[in-house]
């Protein structure tokens, strides 16, 4: 029996110098402790990465509400959405877009406005930049208390308007221009 415990060290002693990797990575070595360590390490940051993400997660469904079809945005300050590119905003009804103070449209180009019906509805509405137009391919209508042309402040024109030489003598008392 000596003799056959004696016989397995030595073969183990031979395996070992001829072969090191089959030493290293047996049960209780010191290889297989590292590895061992490292996969402690390894689990110990996948746990920290999943609590991370676990509050992210949590601060996302606090901003985005998802019920049934519906899909909304809340934020308590500012939202901003940026794009390199372009921003589409599609609708298969309606879009409404709400202040509760000031709406800005701005453009560093052209800003066009397509409609069936165009509605403006608003205690100050201004066109302003380089070049503005309004057209309808049919009727237009522009009503106003007053409406005045070019900031205007002489009556103009209308129908039945009494003109001596290039003076409108009984112009229109609520439009004016320049």
């Amino acid at each position: 029996m000596r003799l056959i415990a004696i016989s397995a060290s030595f073969l183990l002693a031979v395996l070992c110098f001829t072969r090191p990797a089959i030493c290293l990575e047996m049960p209780g070595s010191p290889v297989q402790r590292a590895q061992q360590v490292d996969v402690y390490a390894q689990v110990a940051k996948l746990e920290q990465l999943v609590a991370s993400l676990q509050q992210q997660v949590a601060l996302l469904q606090s901003v985005i509400k998802i019920s049934g079809n519906s899909v909304e945005i809340t934020s308590g300050h500012d939202l901003k959405i940026k794009a390199a590119m372009t921003v589409d905003i599609n609708a298969g009804i309606g879009t409404t877009i709400k202040s509760g103070a000031t709406t800005n449209l701005l453009s560093g180009g052209n800003t066009i406005i397509k409609s069936n019906a165009f509605d403006v509805s608003s205690s100050v509405f201004r066109l302003s930049g380089g070049r503005g137009e309004i057209s309808a391919a049919s009727e237009m209508s522009i009503k106003g208390a007053i409406l005045k042309l070019n900031k205007g402040t002489k009556p103009l024109a209308t129908v039945g308007s009494m003109i001596v030489g290039n003076q409108v003598i009984t112009g229109s008392p609520t439009i004016y221009g320049e």
